[in-house]
């Protein structure tokens, strides 16, 4: 796989993949995590909410077809000097780096392997699409 962005896949297999139409208004690039509410694509932020949670394998030009992941395990920048632990909820810190969260983010997935020292650069999650597991951040 070619993805060499903001999600990197540690492993493909297992990994589902869909095919979606982006009408986002801009090019999504390669890696880059974004969601997908009522049809509507939607590069996520800080401030995301619940939806289809996916990761572009390839770039998709706005007005386009592509294909993304919604489930797998992925490694993913941290956003900030944080500790995660193991089997804790990821949340989207930006589109590119996920962290701890905040008051009303919504979980794209959980924590496979804990940070190995407070400010780690990058953290290995499993990608989690249909969300009953975990909450919303109180």
């Amino acid at each position: 796989m070619g993805l060499n962005r903001d999600f990197r896949p540690v492993s493909t297999q297992g990994a589902r993949r869909v095919r979606f139409y982006n009408n986002s208004g801009a090019a999504i690039a390669e890696g880059a995590g974004f969601n997908i509410v009522a049809g509507t694509v939607t590069v996520l932020a800080d401030t995301n909410t619940v939806g289809l949670f996916g990761i572009a394998c390839a770039d998709v030009a706005n007005g386009a077809y592509g294909e993304c992941y919604v489930e797998g395990m992925f490694e993913v920048a941290v956003v900030g000097t944080i500790n995660f632990a193991q089997g804790g909820a990821a949340y989207m810190a930006s589109a590119s780096g996920v962290d701890t969260g905040s008051t009303s983010d919504v979980p794209v997935g959980y924590i496979v392997t804990e940070d190995p020292a407070s400010g780690a650069a990058k953290v290995t999650i499993e990608i989690v699409s249909t969300l009953k597991s975990l909450a919303a951040h109180a």
